[in-house]
């Protein structure tokens, strides 16, 4: 009796699915986006943990303080939602609209220390602030997804938690010390500000090879699924051919 073998094309599509799958599990291995989010975690922290000492700094009325931290509080509610809801939409690209909330977050920081005795320049910055670093907070699932996939999201959360853990225990003892190192300036916190407002703003600028990494990764699950297609269709090709399988056997 004939027996027909394993057509050669399966075998090599069967190969080249399993490198191909090695492949994307290096690619899709998120290192750029818990960087990211490390160097914005440092950036962030200034403004929560400093705003009030910064207000002191440029003498503004103490009762009035209290205002700028409301003023972070909500414009950050509202960008949660504003922005989150703008990701969610199909015609927009999640990650450039982040790194648009990083850079803008960003240069709030580092022009909050420029601000004078007026505490609605304060509110300003502060508004601003909160809003787009509240949006970022909202993509950042979703940029994760982009990048790294769904079968990687778990990977990508925690390594991005990790990166976060690290900055907020780092970020805001540094900021203090070079507080004091600078409080002979006329402006202590301008130097501190500048610095980690600018991690902020290159946490989103290294994201921006990130939008090609997600296309291509977007291409290479879609050939994937492709060839993991001929590939069934082929065994099923080869069963039908094959006297010696069960199905055959049923229909004789």
């Amino acid at each position: 009796m004939y027996r027909s073998n394993e057509p050669r094309h399966q075998k090599h599509l069967q190969r080249k699915v399993r490198e191909k799958s090695k492949q994307k599990q290096v690619a899709d291995h998120p290192n750029a986006p818990a960087k990211s989010e490390d160097n914005t975690t440092e950036g962030f922290n200034v403004v929560y943990n400093f705003a009030d000492d910064l207000a002191n700094d440029a003498k503004v009325i103490k009762d009035q303080r209290t205002y700028i931290v409301m003023s972070i509080g909500l414009s950050n509610i509202f960008g949660r939602l504003i922005i989150g809801s703008l990701g969610d939409l199909k015609w927009v690209n999640c990650i450039y609209l982040f790194i648009l909330t990083m850079i803008i977050s960003g240069v709030a920081t580092m022009a909050a220390p420029l601000c004078d005795s007026s505490v609605i320049q304060h509110i300003g910055y502060a508004s601003f602030f909160g809003f787009f670093s509240g949006g970022s907070v909202a993509l950042t699932p979703l940029v994760l997804t982009e990048i790294a996939g769904d079968k990687k999201l778990t990977n990508a959360l925690g390594l991005s938690s990790l990166f976060v853990g690290v900055a907020v225990a780092i970020g805001t003892p540094v900021v203090g010390g070079m507080r004091d190192a600078f409080s002979h300036f006329a402006r202590p916190f301008l130097w501190p500000y500048l610095v980690f407002g600018g991690c902020t703003v290159f946490s989103g600028i290294i994201l921006f090879p990130a939008v090609s990494l997600s296309k291509k990764r977007k291409r290479e699950e879609q050939r994937e699924q492709r060839e993991q297609q001929m590939a069934i269709n082929s065994k099923a090709v080869s069963s039908r051919q094959d006297p010696n399988c069960p199905e055959q056997r049923q229909e004789l």
